[in-house]
C-alpha cells in the first residue's frame, strides 16, 4: 500500500471513530496492513461497547421512571418510649435520611420525652412526585400508635424538581407537570404541605413539626433548595397545629469541618453532622413534644367539661320538658272542666224551656247576679 493511500485511510478511520486516540491509528512506514486492520477493529469494538453501555443505562433509567411505584416502599421502625412518664405516640416521617443516622437521632430524642415513636422513611420521596409516593394519601391510612400526639416531618431534599400534577389541582393547565421555575410552583407546593399537615391533624395529631432540608455541600443544589424551604414555611403557617424548625447553619463549615458533616454525596448527614443539627433543633423539637402533651391534656379537660355541661343541659331540658308536660296537662283539665260547665248550663236552659217556665238568669263565672229592687210605695 502506497504512503498516499495509507494517509487517506487514516483520515477515514479518524472521521469514523471520532474519539479514537492517535496512537490507535496506523502509522505509515512502521506498521503494516495487518497491524492497521487489527487496531481499527479493536477501536471499533471499544466504541460499540461504549454505545451499548450508554443505551443500557438509558433503558435502566427509563425503566425506573416507568415503574417507580414498585420501589416506593416505606421502611417502618419502632422506638420504645424512655422515662417514667408515658405520654403517647409520635411519628418521624420523611425521606431516606429518616432511615439513617439523622432519623434514629430524632426518634431517640423524642422517645426521651416519653413517646413511643413510629419511624417511617421512604427513599427519594417528597411532595413533588405523588405518582412515586403520595404522603398525604399514606398518612390517611397509616396505622398510628395509640394516642399519637406529635409528628416530625423531614422532607424537601428531593423536591427541587417539577411537580407532578394531581387531578383537579390546576384545572386550566392541560399538562401533567409544572416546571420547577414556574411562578405557580411555590404556591402549589405550599398547598401540598398544608394538605399533608391537615391530614395528620384530622387524625388526632396535636403538633406537626416540619424540618426543612439541611445545608448541603453542593452549591447548585443548595440554591435550588431555597424555594423548597420557603414552600415548607408557607405551608406550615397555613395550618394551626403545624410549625417549622429551621435546620440551616452549616453552609459555611461543611467543607472544612472535621470530622466531616456530610457523607461523600455531600447531601446526607454523617453521625457528626446529625449530632450538630440535633443540638441546634433539640430545644424546639422537645418543647413541641411537651406542648403537644399539654395540648392533649387541655383537650381532655375541655372534653370533660363539655361532657359535664352537656349532661347538665340535658337535665335542665328534661326538667323543663316535665314542667311543660304538667302545665299542658293542667290546661287540658281546665279546658275539659270549662266545657263540662258550659254543657251543663245549656242542658239546664233547655229543660226550663221544656217546662214552659221563663228561664231565670244564669249566673256566669266571674260575674255578679243582678238583683232588682222594688220601688217604694
Amino acid at each position: 500500500m502506497s504512503p498516499g493511500r495509507r494517509a487517506s485511510t487514516e483520515g477515514v478511520v479518524s472521521r469514523d471513530l471520532g474519539a479514537a486516540k492517535p496512537s490507535s491509528v496506523a502509522r505509515p512506514g512502521r506498521d503494516g496492513p495487518e497491524t492497521d486492520t487489527r487496531r481499527t477493529t479493536a477501536a471499533s469494538r471499544r466504541m460499540t461497547a461504549r454505545r451499548w453501555a450508554s443505551r443500557a443505562c438509558m433503558v435502566a433509567v427509563l425503566g425506573c421512571a416507568l415503574d417507580v411505584s414498585a420501589k416506593a416502599r416505606p421502611k417502618v421502625q419502632h422506638v420504645s418510649a424512655q422515662g417514667r412518664v408515658q405520654r403517647g405516640g409520635a411519628l418521624v416521617l420523611g425521606s431516606s435520611s429518616v432511615n439513617g443516622t439523622w432519623g434514629r437521632l430524632l426518634a431517640k430524642g423524642i422517645a426521651r420525652e416519653g413517646y413511643t415513636v413510629l419511624q417511617v422513611g421512604v427513599a427519594s420521596s417528597g411532595f413533588s412526585r405523588p405518582d412515586y409516593f403520595d404522603w398525604s394519601a399514606y398518612v390517611r391510612t397509616l396505622q398510628l400508635p395509640r394516642r399519637t400526639l406529635m409528628a416530625v416531618v423531614y422532607v424537601g431534599g428531593n423536591d427541587a424538581q417539577a411537580l407532578r400534577l394531581l387531578p383537579g389541582e390546576l384545572p386550566k393547565r392541560r399538562r401533567r407537570w409544572l416546571g420547577f421555575g414556574h411562578r405557580a410552583w411555590p404556591k402549589l407546593y405550599a398547598r401540598r404541605v398544608a394538605a399533608f399537615a391537615k391530614a395528620l391533624c384530622r387524625r388526632g395529631v396535636r403538633r406537626v413539626v416540619f424540618l426543612p432540608p439541611v445545608d448541603v455541600g453542593k452549591p447548585r443544589l443548595q440554591q435550588r433548595l431555597r424555594p423548597v424551604r420557603r414552600g415548607l414555611r408557607r405551608g406550615a403557617r397555613r395550618v394551626r397545629c403545624a410549625t417549622l424548625v429551621n435546620t440551616a447553619g452549616d453552609a459555611r463549615v461543611i467543607r472544612r469541618a472535621r470530622p466531616r458533616l456530610r457523607q461523600p454525596d455531600r447531601v446526607h448527614l454523617t453521625r457528626a453532622g446529625a449530632a450538630r443539627v440535633w443540638r441546634r433543633v433539640k430545644r424546639r423539637v422537645q418543647s413541641s413534644a411537651r406542648r403537644a402533651h399539654r395540648m392533649h391534656l387541655v383537650a381532655l379537660k375541655r372534653a370533660r367539661l363539655a361532657k359535664r355541661r352537656a349532661a347538665r343541659l340535658a337535665r335542665k331540658r328534661a326538667v323543663a320538658k316535665r314542667r311543660r308536660a304538667a302545665r299542658a296537662k293542667r290546661r287540658a283539665a281546665q279546658r275539659r272542666a270549662r266545657a263540662a260547665r258550659v254543657r251543663a248550663q245549656r242542658r239546664a236552659r233547655r229543660a226550663k224551656r221544656a217546662r214552659g217556665r221563663r228561664p231565670q238568669h244564669v249566673k256566669r263565672r266571674g260575674t255578679r247576679k243582678k238583683v232588682r229592687r222594688k220601688a217604694p210605695r
